[in-house]
C-alpha cells in the first residue's frame, strides 16, 4: 500500500489515505471470490477498521468488534484508492469506543461527481487490560474429518491463504487446525500480523467452507 495523506478533520477523525494494486500487495491475485477479479479480504478490511481505532486510542488492547457491516466486495482488477475513518464515541477510564468506516474512491465519468463511498463500517472497542479467558470452551459433538479443502476445490483461495492444516465438522460446529509458518509476506503486507491478524482470522472464515460439503440439516 501507499500512504496518500493522514490528517484529523474537523469532527475529530482520523483519515488515513492510501493506493492498493496488485503491483503492492501481489498476494491479491490469490484472492478472487468471484474466481476472476481480485477482491480485498473481508478481515483485512476489518482490520483497517480496528487499526484506524487503534492508532488513535489510549487504550491499546483491542476486546471487541462489533456492528460490522460489509457492503460488497472491493475489487482491486486496476489501482484503488482507500481510506479509513474513525471517530471516538465513548470513553471512560478503563474503555475506548470508536466508530471506524472504510471508504472506496469512485472515479465518475464527470470529475465534479467524483467522490469517496462508504463499503464498510464496524464499532471498534479498546480497553486498557484484555477481560478473563473463558474457563471452558464448550465440545463439538461427532467430529468428523474434512478431506482437503484447496486441491478439492471447495474454497477458492490461492496459495497465499492455504493456512487451514485439518478441518473438522460436528454437530452444531466447526474445528480447525491452522498453520501459518508456510506462508511468506513482505512485512509492509496488508495481509501481515495488523491489529486483529488477518491472515488467520480469514482461515478461520474458510473453515465455514466445509459446509458446503454436508447439507446443513446434519448440523442442526
Amino acid at each position: 500500500t501507499t500512504l496518500v495523506s493522514e490528517k484529523e478533520t474537523s469532527t475529530e477523525e482520523v483519515v488515513r489515505d492510501c493506493s492498493v494494486s496488485q503491483e503492492t500487495e501481489s498476494w491479491l491475485r490469490e484472492h478472487c471470490p468471484t474466481y476472476t477479479i481480485p477482491a480485498i479480504p473481508m478481515m483485512v478490511i476489518v482490520d483497517l477498521l480496528a487499526e484506524a481505532a487503534h492508532a488513535k486510542a489510549s487504550c491499546k488492547q483491542l476486546t471487541r468488534l462489533s456492528n460490522v457491516h460489509l457492503k460488497r466486495w472491493v475489487q482491486v482488477d486496476k489501482p484503488i484508492r482507500i481510506r479509513t475513518r474513525t471517530r471516538l464515541t465513548h470513553s471512560d477510564h478503563h474503555t475506548e469506543t470508536f466508530q471506524s468506516h472504510f471508504d472506496q474512491w469512485w472515479e465518475a465519468p464527470r470529475h465534479n461527481l467524483s467522490r469517496f463511498e462508504e463499503i464498510a463500517s464496524s464499532t471498534v472497542t479498546l480497553s486498557s487490560t484484555y477481560p478473563e479467558i473463558p474457563e471452558h470452551i464448550p465440545y463439538i459433538e461427532n467430529l468428523q474429518e474434512f478431506p482437503e479443502l484447496y486441491d478439492s476445490g471447495i474454497l477458492f483461495h490461492g496459495e497465499p491463504f492455504h493456512i487451514v492444516e485439518k478441518a473438522w465438522i460436528g454437530r452444531k460446529g466447526l474445528a480447525g487446525l491452522l498453520d501459518l509458518s508456510k506462508v511468506s509476506l513482505d512485512q509492509t503486507s496488508l495481509l501481515q500480523e495488523g491489529t486483529i491478524h488477518p491472515l488467520l482470522l480469514d482461515g478461520c472464515v474458510q473453515l465455514l467452507g466445509a459446509l458446503q460439503v454436508l447439507p446443513f440439516k446434519e448440523l442442526i
